[in-house]
């Protein structure tokens, strides 16, 4: 069975994951394994799908607050906190329900708040298994790619339903890119 605990930690190694600061992680209302998660293994240090993590932090703020604080006004009802930016929108984590679910936020309102993974320990597990195909597809035919970009669509489908569940989810828009050869 897969483990994105041990993904994150074989595909990056230790020393290459940001933890996340505890206190700031026990004010989260998420899921314990979660929490687990940030405080133990944590996340890429280095830009993965320009993906870059603010973790250092006493407390994560609220996406209102961060658009507030770069003056910006964000129409946003959801509780959502956030952790990290992929160089168009800002990675957030619920807070609702305690579900500790994944979304990305347009601060500009442009694009619509999408739905990442169900948690953010198979988020970075999906990120890790993303340098993986990577690796793995680096030096084949263009032929080659499309079809890793398939099996790897339908892995991580395997994975996460929920990260597929319509077209506008984050992996979804990033799988098709990676079919389309665009990645």
């Amino acid at each position: 069975m897969w483990d994105p605990f041990e993904q994150t930690v074989k595909t990056f190694g230790q020393n290459n994951l940001i933890r996340a600061n505890p206190k700031a992680v026990r004010k989260l209302k998420i899921p314990k394994r979660s929490k687990k998660f940030l405080i133990e293994i944590g996340l890429p240090k280095e830009k993965i799908l320009l993906c870059e993590f603010d973790l250092n932090l006493d407390e994560f703020p609220t996406i209102q607050e961060y658009a507030q604080k770069n003056n910006r006004s964000i129409q946003c009802d959801r509780l959502f906190r956030r952790i990290g930016y992929d160089g168009g929108t800002h990675i957030c984590i619920s807070e609702e329900n305690e579900s500790g679910e994944i979304f990305v936020v347009d601060l500009k309102g442009e694009l619509p708040t999408a739905f990442v993974n169900s948690n953010i320990e198979t988020f970075a597990g999906f990120l890790a298994l993303y340098v993986e195909a990577c690796r793995n597809y680096g030096e084949v035919t263009e032929s080659e790619m499309i079809d890793g970009a398939h099996e790897f669509d339908k892995k991580l489908r395997d994975l996460d339903p929920p990260a597929f569940r319509d077209e506008e989810t984050w992996w979804s828009c990033i799988t098709e890119q990676l079919k389309c050869g665009m990645l």
